[in-house]
Parts: C-alpha cells; sequence; structure tokens
C-alpha cells in the first residue's frame, strides 16, 4: 500500500469531526491488525513455498525409495529361490544319506547353520523393506496434509490482500475528493486577501480560515456584507459536494471572560452555519463549534497575534462511512 495512502487513513482516523475518536482508534488498530495478518499470512505463503520444494524433494526421494525397495524384493525373490534350490539340495543330501554316510556330521551342521543363517537373513530384509514403505506411505499422508493446509492460508490471504486494496481505493478517492474540494474552494474564493482568507489541506481535510476583520465587527456574531459574500461562494461550492461534513469552528483571543468568549464564538460559528443552510448546504452535514479562546494559533500577548486568534474556521471532512464499513 502506498505510503500515502497509509498517512491519509491515520488522519482520517484521527479526526474527532463526524465519528467519535473511539470508533477511529478501532479503525487505526483494524487497519493496523490487516497489515500485521497481511505480513503473517505472506510468511505462511513463503513457507509453502519452502514446503513445496521440500515436497518436490520427498517425491525425488520416494522415486530412489521406490527404486530400491523393488531392487530389495528382487533381491529378495532371488534369495528365496536359492533358499528353494538349498532345501532342494538338503532333500537330495537327505535321500541319499544312506550313500553319503561316509560324510561327517559336523560337515552336516555346518550345512544346516549355512542355510538358517540365509534364512535369517532374508527374514530381516523382508522386514526391513516393509518398515521402509510403511515410512514413506505416512510421510506422504503428512505431506498431502500440509500441502491442504498451506492451500487454505493461502486462499485466506487472497481474500485478505482483496480487502486491503478496497480499502487502498476508497482512501485514494476521498485523498481525490479532497484535493479536488480544495481547488474549487480556492477557485470560488479567489480575490480575498490572504490575510483575511486561507484555504489549507491538512491531514485529510480542507481547512478554510475567516479572520474576524473579514466576517465581524468587533464582539460581534453580526456577519459583515464583504464575510456573507464570502461564505455564499463557500456555499455554492459544498451544497454540491454531498459527501462532505461540515465543522464551522468559531475562535476567538483571550481578551475579556472566557464565559463570554465561548458565547461570541458559538454565536459566530452558528451565524456562518445559517448562512451555509440557507444557500443549498444540507443541514445535517453541518455541525457548529464555538472553541472560546482555548484552541489559539499563535501566544495571545500582542495584538497582531490576538488577531490572528480571532478567526471563524470551516473545516470540511470526508465521509467516513463507506471506509468504516471496509474495515468492518
Amino acid at each position: 500500500m502506498k505510503f500515502i495512502s497509509l498517512l491519509v487513513l491515520v488522519s482520517l482516523l484521527t479526526s474527532g469531526c463526524v465519528v467519535s475518536k473511539k470508533k477511529y482508534d478501532v479503525l487505526l488498530r483494524d487497519k493496523a491488525m490487516l497489515g500485521v495478518k497481511n505480513r503473517e499470512l505472506q510468511d505462511i505463503v513463503d513457507l509453502k513455498k519452502i514446503q513445496d520444494d521440500s515436497v518436490a524433494q520427498m517425491r525425488t526421494r520416494l522415486a530412489e525409495g521406490g527404486r530400491i525397495v523393488n531392487d530389495l524384493r528382487g533381491q529378495a525373490e532371488s534369495q528365496a529361490r536359492l533358499l528353494d534350490e538349498q532345501k532342494r539340495k538338503i532333500d537330495q543330501l537327505t535321500f541319499q544319506n544312506t550313500e553319503l554316510a561316509s560324510v561327517s556330521a559336523s560337515e552336516r551342521d555346518e550345512l544346516s547353520k549355512q542355510l538358517m543363517d540365509r534364512q535369517r537373513d532374508i527374514e530381516d530384509k523382508e522386514q526391513a523393506l516393509r518398515a521402509s514403505e510403511s515410512a514413506l506411505r505416512q510421510k506422504e499422508v503428512n505431506l498431502a496434509r500440509n500441502m491442504a493446509v498451506s492451500d487454505s492460508m493461502q486462499a485466506a490471504l487472497q481474500l485478505q490482500n482483496l480487502e486491503i486494496q478496497k480499502l487502498t481505493a476508497a482512501l485514494d478517492a476521498q485523498a481525490a475528493l479532497m484535493t479536488s474540494l480544495r481547488a474549487s474552494v480556492n477557485d470560488a474564493l479567489r480575490g480575498f486577501s490572504a490575510a483575511d482568507l486561507t484555504v489549507r489541506e491538512e491531514n485529510g481535510r480542507v481547512y478554510v480560515s475567516l479572520s474576524q476583520n473579514l466576517l465581524f465587527p468587533k464582539g460581534s456574531a453580526k456577519i459583515d456584507p464583504k464575510g456573507v459574500d464570502a461564505i455564499q461562494r463557500l456555499a455554492a461550492v459544498l451544497a454540491t459536494n454531498q459527501d462532505i461534513q461540515i465543522m464551522v469552528e468559531g475562535h476567538t483571543d483571550s481578551d475579556g471572560s472566557s464565559d463570554l468568549n465561548w458565547d461570541l464564538s458559538t454565536g459566530r460559528a452558528t451565524s456562518v452555519v445559517k448562512i451555509l443552510t440557507s444557500k443549498g448546504v444540507e443541514p445535517k452535514r453541518v455541525t457548529a463549534a464555538g472553541r472560546g479562546l482555548y484552541l489559539p494559533i499563535a501566544p495571545n500577548d500582542v495584538e497582531a497575534n490576538k488577531s490572528k486568534n480571532r478567526r471563524t474556521e470551516i473545516v470540511l471532512s470526508p465521509k467516513l462511512d463507506q471506509l468504516y464499513q471496509l474495515i468492518k
């Protein structure tokens, strides 16, 4: 997976605008688990390749073992024929015993011992052959079982890869959507001063930051005409992008009491929301939030920095419903 896509996923999952942080943490953990499972299954596939090589080698050994078995069986048959021949000779010797009375008892015992030794040798070889055949059959059974398990794991890995590909495609589509949205917003808001209005893409979201000088008189939540114009232009873009969630955040500096700053930031966010929804943006897609003085972007020490903190930010985020379903 592309590194950029992973960064986009992390940024999406850490967003607190639409889905709760707990859900984002679950998404992030599941994504990491998918990557771990994918690596584990890939290791299993590598192991299967090694096992396949081992199977090929074992089959070669089995074929060689089969040839050895056939050779041993041939030897056993030859020994059996020899034994029959020896028995036949013994019978002849027994029949001719009266004529061979001169043969010493020690010679007869030696011949009998040789025959018994040859018989035991044949029996030992036959027993070894049977043991070898049994071991070879058991190895074939074990190899077949391992191959079946490895095939099952390969199928699971392919399914996991398919899910990851779908997730990657969804992330790439959302990234492309946000990049296109940023371009559309920039075009719609062209002409405003950079000191009063900025548009940036960060962590998979688009941020439209509007200064107090553009929108509101000092200490007021009523929007100036030039601010109304900017918000209406933005509403025209957002009304046609149905898959975008909108968070309007009001921010203040630290002057005055925190309670008044809460009220002022909330009122300003609500005023912006009212214009957006009056120009075709669905209310269910929009959230108003008052941040007061608690999320400054500069120290509240000098007027220039305080001016930066007195702002309204419109945060545009993609819907995560489809992505969440893929991870589930």
